[in-house]
Parts: C-alpha cells; structure tokens; sequence
C-alpha cells in the first residue's frame, strides 16, 4: 500500500516537472520572441521602451497560447474562444506585473532596458504557469 501511494506520488511529480519544463521551453520562445521584439522595436524602429514591450508581448502571448495549448497543457478542448481570452487576461495581469517591474528597474535602479525586461521576465514566470495550469487549461 505505502509502496503504490509513494509510486504515484512519483508519478505525478514527474507529469507536473515534465509540464513545468515544455512551460519553460514555451516561455523561453516567448522570451525570445518578446525580448527580440522589444529589441527590434526601440533599435531599429525608434518606439518608446514601454511601448515596445506592449507590442512584443502581444506577439509572444499570441505564440505561446497556441504551443501551451497544444504541447504543454494537451488541450483538445474547443472553446478555444472562451480559453484565449482568458489567456489574454491572465497574460495581461503578466504584463502589468511585466511592465512594472520594467519601470522599477530601468527608472529607478537604471538597469538596462534589456535587463530589466530578463529580470521581469523570470518574475511572471510562476504567476503565468500557475494560473494556466489550474485556471485556463485545467482538465475538465
């Protein structure tokens, strides 16, 4: 008996630190994704560092629902609607959070822009994956 429950307990921590780990790899696309926008967007396209980092979080929050949905999370549900949308949100509370904590570190600690996004980056980390793991993509 105390051998199943300890092999389940096994099981199941190995099943959320594989899920945890694609989050990671998903988030880390995003990064890239949203750190290269942000650089694309002030060096090359001349906008304000906070706007930028609107714009290039749109477009990883756009990559990332798709790959969590269908790799980190395995969700064959169809409300995809409903679903994105509350991604939205909860990518959004990210983003405030994300912005933020921006703000703080290049205005008052004057921290490099870049930096400073990396730092807020690891930041919303926790935040995102538990609010999709029990919220958006919960199994039904």
């Amino acid at each position: 008996m105390l051998n199943k429950i300890i092999s389940l307990l096994i099981e199941r921590i190995i099943k959320n630190f594989r899920q945890f780990f694609k989050f990671c790899v998903v988030g880390t696309i995003g990064a890239i994704i949203d750190i290269g926008g942000l650089w694309v967007l002030v060096e090359l396209g001349g906008l304000y560092y906070l706007l930028a980092a609107a714009f290039s979080f749109i477009a990883a929050v756009i990559n990332n629902y798709f790959l969590n949905k269908h790799w980190t999370f395995n969700d064959l549900s169809s409300r995809n609607f409903k679903q994105f949308f509350s991604f939205t949100l909860v990518s959004l509370a990210g983003l405030i959070i994300n912005l933020g904590v921006m703000y703080f570190f290049v205005e008052q600690i004057k921290f490099d822009y870049l930096l400073s996004k990396a730092i807020a980056s690891l930041v919303v980390l926790s935040w995102n994956f538990l609010m999709n793991k029990y919220i958006i993509f919960k199994k039904t």
